[in-house]
C-alpha cells in the first residue's frame, strides 16, 4: 500500500504539477486512510480494499465528529489514489465507485442588522466625488433589491429621479422597473451634479463611472 501512495504522490508531483499544499493534503489523507487500514486489521494490499472498506472508513471519521466538508475531501481524495491505480493496472476496480460523497450543509448567508446597515449607508466621505458615487450605489441597492451586476449596467438615462424609479436589465434581457425613495434620489442627485468631474469620454452613458472615467 506504502509503495503505491509513493507512486501516487509522484504521479501528482510530476504529471499533475500540484502544488506543495495540495502534494500535503493528498499525502495526509492517504496516510490517514493507512493507519485505518492497521487499526482495523485489514490486510495493506489494495486488492482486500472494497466499497466496505470505504464507508467503514468514512463512518469512522463521522464518529470523531469531523465535518462533511472534510469527508467530502478525504474521499475525493481516495477516490483519485484508487482512478490512478486502475488507470496504471495495479487494480481492477474501483472500490469507491457508488460511495456516496456526504452531502455539505449549505450555510445561510449573514445579514446585516439594521445598525449595521446605516453605518454601511453613512460609510462613503461625501466630500469627495467618489464617495458621493458609492453613496448613490448603496442608496440604491438598499432601495431596490437589484443585483450588482444589474446596477453596473445602468445608463444615465435608465434613472428618473423625478419619479423615483430605475429601469433595469434582468436575466434574459428582461426589462423591469425599480422604484427606489427619497435618500437614493438624494443620493443619486448629488452624485449626478459631479459625475463629469470624473471625466466620462465622449458618448459615455454609464451611470457609476470610476475615478478613469
Amino acid at each position: 500500500m506504502e509503495e503505491y501512495i509513493i507512486k501516487f504522490s509522484q504521479y501528482l508531483k510530476g504529471e499533475k504539477n500540484v502544488s506543495p499544499h495540495t502534494l500535503r493534503s493528498y499525502s495526509a489523507d492517504l496516510n490517514e486512510f493507512l493507519n485505518f487500514l492497521k487499526k482495523e486489521k485489514i490486510p495493506l494490499k489494495v486488492r482486500y480494499i472494497d466499497h466496505l472498506t470505504i464507508r467503514r472508513f468514512l463512518a469512522s471519521l463521522q464518529r470523531r465528529g469531523l465535518s462533511h466538508a472534510t469527508m467530502a475531501r478525504k474521499l475525493a481524495t481516495l477516490r483519485s489514489f484508487f482512478r490512478f491505480l486502475c488507470r496504471e493496472e495495479y487494480l481492477e476496480v474501483n472500490p469507491t465507485l457508488g460511495t456516496r460523497t456526504p452531502k455539505i450543509a449549505k450555510k445561510l448567508p449573514k445579514f446585516l442588522d439594521l445598525k449595521e446597515v446605516f453605518a454601511l449607508l453613512e460609510s462613503p466621505d461625501e466630500k469627495h466625488i467618489l464617495g458621493l458615487r458609492d453613496r448613490a450605489i448603496l442608496e440604491l441597492l438598499y432601495a431596490t433589491g437589484m443585483r450588482v451586476s444589474e446596477l453596473v449596467g445602468l445608463n444615465v438615462n435608465d434613472v428618473d429621479l423625478l419619479g423615483g424609479v430605475a429601469k433595469v436589465w434582468g436575466k434574459g434581457g428582461k426589462e423591469r422597473l425599480a422604484p427606489f425613495g427619497t435618500e437614493a434620489t438624494r443620493a443619486l442627485h448629488n452624485y449626478l451634479m459631479r459625475r463629469e468631474t470624473l471625466h466620462p469620454g465622449e458618448g459615455e452613458r454609464g451611470l457609476f463611472l470610476n475615478k478613469s472615467g
